[in-house]
């Protein structure tokens, strides 16, 4: 309670706060004889200090939001704000926070829906801007309001706008949460891993096809955490070479994984378990091998970038539909539901944290199964 009695028996008020800064201040009022008066001075206290951050702009409470929530995440998490940011700064960084507007917020949205991320060249040489998706719009809309709501928390700076407006809807009228998850089968895999010449992308292609890890899982692997013998895959970290410059750009990243559910031993498919096999002997003639190496790279994780551009090459090669890293995890979900695994058995060998994240994702991968319900 912010009315304190001293131990003469007179009260007073002191009001907690942060500055701009992430600083914490604290001011008392003078001492009175009853409790009502100091209540009332507490509220003096809070009024001239909401005044006084009257200028609290967008800016001021990123920089402090930064600060506080370094102490919160995990740098890889820290390392995305950044580049939410650059999405919003040159538009309402300088606002006051508790002077946004509806209509300004809504320009802000159109801003966003016309904002062009890159264009690509068909094979005619004809130039297609690619404009942000909804997904990337809806988490700069949510970064938003994660600034207000400290803004209120630290400041008592009230702005509830972004709430009032809403976020972004798919312009073809979809939930993106709705969307269908992308994923290839097995014979189109199977037609795609031919195409991949070099042994180590290859292996990875296959790992990620059947092991359904995260990219950053797969490339923080040492040889250590394959059991060979038991046909075992343990994981318990993950990597990241997309670090903001601020933190590490240049050097290897290895934490720990997503979620305490993302620890986990599962076995390795037969094929992979082989493949594996193999990538160790070749990697056995480097000079100085050792099994505290990368399973795919050896002193350091291969690229993402060029992960990538291997796997649309390849894809390309064979007219398989693009899909992108991360797919290939839905793709190996999709894989063990057609072999008849459980949801349950899904859930811990991807490594959800719950069994609803499980279901929200794959339930709808066979709309087919419906017809079950009815024996049809």
């Amino acid at each position: 309670m912010p009315v304190y009695k001293d131990k003469q028996g007179k009260w007073f008020a002191q009001y907690n706060y942060k500055d701009p800064n992430g600083n914490y201040k604290s001011v008392k009022s003078k001492h009175y004889d009853t409790k009502t008066e100091a209540t009332r001075q507490l509220a003096v206290l809070q009024t001239n200090n909401a005044q006084a951050h009257s200028s609290l702009t967008f800016n001021d409470v990123y920089k402090e939001y930064f600060n506080e929530q370094k102490k919160k995440v995990k740098p890889t998490t820290l390392s995305h704000y950044p580049a939410l940011w650059d999405h919003i700064k040159d538009n309402l960084g300088d606002i006051v926070i508790e002077r946004l507007t509806i209509p300004r917020y809504k320009a802000f949205k159109e801003y966003l829906d016309k904002r062009v991320i890159k264009t690509e060249i068909d094979e005619e040489g004809n130039e297609t801007a690619v404009y942000m998706s909804t997904t990337r719009k809806n988490r700069c809309h949510k970064f938003i309001k994660a600034l207000c709501k400290l803004a209120y928390d630290n400041h008592g700076v009230v702005c509830n706008i972004p709430e009032r407006v809403g976020g972004f809807v798919d312009p073809i009228g979809l939930d993106p949460e709705e969307e269908e998850i992308a994923f290839i089968t097995e014979e189109e895999f199977n037609r795609f891993i031919e195409s991949v010449g070099e042994i180590e992308y290859r292996t990875l292609f296959r790992f990620l096809f059947y092991e359904g890890t995260r990219i950053g899982e797969a490339l923080a692997l040492t040889w250590h955490d394959i059991d060979f013998d038991k046909a075992l895959l343990k994981i318990s970290k993950t990597y990241t070479s997309k670090l903001n410059k601020e933190f590490q750009t240049g050097q290897l990243f290895v934490s720990r994984p997503k979620t305490k559910k993302s620890i986990r031993t599962i076995p390795i498919e037969k094929t992979t378990l082989e493949a594996l096999k193999k990538l160790h002997m070749h990697y056995e003639n480097m000079y100085g091998f050792n099994d505290d190496m990368f399973v795919f790279g050896g002193l350091r994780p291969l690229s993402e970038t060029t992960i990538a551009a291997k796997k649309d090459k390849a894809l390309d090669d064979n007219g398989i539909k693009r899909i992108t890293i991360h797919q290939f995890r839905h793709s190996c979900a999709s894989y063990l539901f057609e072999k008849g695994a459980k949801i349950t058995a899904v859930q811990k060998y991807l490594g959800h944290s719950k069994l609803s994240t499980t279901l929200d994702i794959y339930t709808h991968l066979y709309p087919e199964d419906l017809m079950d319900i009815h024996g049809q």
